[in-house]
């Protein structure tokens, strides 16, 4: 099992309420260099039936920044701006919500 959290503040949950062998957690909130197996950080698979109330599709077109601002750890997690490819779409989508940091300082 695969679990991710953004901040560090953010709550635990209490994972040996399910029935799973091993718990792996990735994410800001846990480590902020850390990163999750090879195959589930480069996936552009997308799970959309974990959030069935979602009308619409995620979209990623470049990861990382172009600033270094002092409150955010995007530029230390991810690095420079690049691009990267799209992810899946959700077939049940009526809209895609693009969800870069800088949409226009993309390279490509």
């Amino acid at each position: 099992m695969l679990a991710s959290k953004v901040f560090t503040f953010t709550p635990d949950y209490d994972y040996r309420l399910l029935d799973a062998r091993e718990v792996i957690k990735g994410g800001t909130g846990y480590d902020i260099p850390g990163r999750l197996p090879e195959a589930v950080e480069n996936s552009r698979m997308m799970d959309y039936s974990i959030y069935p109330e979602y009308p619409f599709s995620l979209q990623f077109f470049s990861r990382g920044c172009i600033r270094k601002c002092p409150f955010c750890l995007v530029r230390e997690k991810e690095g420079y701006i690049q691009a990267v490819e799209p992810v899946e779409l959700n077939p049940k989508g009526k809209w895609i919500e693009v969800l870069d940091n800088n949409f226009f300082a993309n390279p490509q």
